[in-house]
């Protein structure tokens, strides 16, 4: 599958995504610290946007992502 949004993180690990720099986002902690990461199958197209700034919203229509059930990367099949 595509690795999607959002990606939710447990609070035990707010301080190191808070210390992160630039636009690789969340990503860095994940490759780092794949023992947190779990993946989510969803059948959601919307899953694949990526939404930084506000002006990314106006890009297209954004739907509210279907459930999947606990946290992690979700992925879009």
């Amino acid at each position: 599958g595509i690795k999607g949004f959002p990606t939710i993180v447990k609070s035990e690990v707010f301080d190191e995504v808070l210390k992160l720099k630039g636009d690789i986002g969340i990503r860095k902690l994940i490759r780092e610290r794949p023992d947190l990461v779990q993946f989510v199958k969803v059948n959601d197209p919307s899953v694949i946007k990526d939404i930084d700034e506000p002006v990314d919203m106006k890009q297209g229509p954004l739907k509210r992502a279907s459930p999947g059930g606990g946290g992690g990367i979700r992925t879009h099949e």
